[in-house]
């Protein structure tokens, strides 16, 4: 049963509202969590790169681990000082699409996930970016582009810089030929451009001695 306050109306709008909300709270409430446990790895020869492994499966087999028996079962079967063979290397190749340029919220999202900021935080240390900071000869230089925006466009001008810098550091085949279209999300007004860097020259590493 869903709660509400006495005296709100439940027109056309708010009933489907309220209709998709009781389908959301019983789809939680059916849910029934299922238990699912891995074994990962940490594997190295000789002096190449550590690499990191997970249990698949018995016998070429793919074989789940549902519960703290099966994967003390696995355990018992490895030796911890022994040695591991490789017997079958796969490779494939995936392409990826980068992801959209920020929009403030997905700046919020990303900064709480990965440095698990709050939204707060994270606007006082963009607004510090965008108001600027001393950086050297240049003296005070705004590093990003206003950050409170939901499109995810890109100027122009950016795109020619960052087409630029890519040629040089890394090579042509590492630019892209087509610009990727983002799609706007609905609603947005587009007023201003998504967050980047004002300019991609000012790289993290050469502004690394003046933060």
């Amino acid at each position: 049963m869903a709660k509400g306050k006495e005296g709100l109306s439940a027109g056309r709008v708010q009933s489907i509202a309220l209709w998709l909300i009781i389908q959301r709270e019983n789809e939680i409430k059916n849910f029934t969590p299922e238990e699912y446990w891995s074994i990962d790895s940490e594997f190295k020869k000789g002096r190449s790169k550590k690499f990191k492994a997970s249990f698949y499966g018995l016998n070429g087999k793919k074989h789940d681990l549902p519960n703290n028996d099966a994967v003390q079962d696995v355990m018992k079967r490895l030796d911890p000082k022994g040695d591991f063979d490789i017997t079958k290397v796969t490779r494939r190749e995936r392409k990826r699409q980068p992801q959209p340029p920020f929009t403030t919220s997905t700046m919020q999202q990303e900064a709480n996930r990965k440095l698990n900021y709050r939204t707060r935080k994270t606007m006082m240390a963009a607004q510090q970016l965008y108001e600027g900071i001393n950086i050297g000869k240049e003296g005070s230089q705004g590093l990003i582009t206003y950050m409170r925006t939901d499109s995810t466009r890109i100027s122009i001008i950016a795109k020619h810089e960052a087409s630029t810098f890519l040629h040089e550091k890394y090579g042509a085949e590492y630019a892209a030929t087509k610009p990727i279209k983002g799609k706007l999300p609905e609603g947005a007004q587009d007023a201003h451009e998504a967050i980047r860097p004002t300019s991609v020259f000012r790289t993290p590493a050469s502004l690394k001695k003046n933060t």
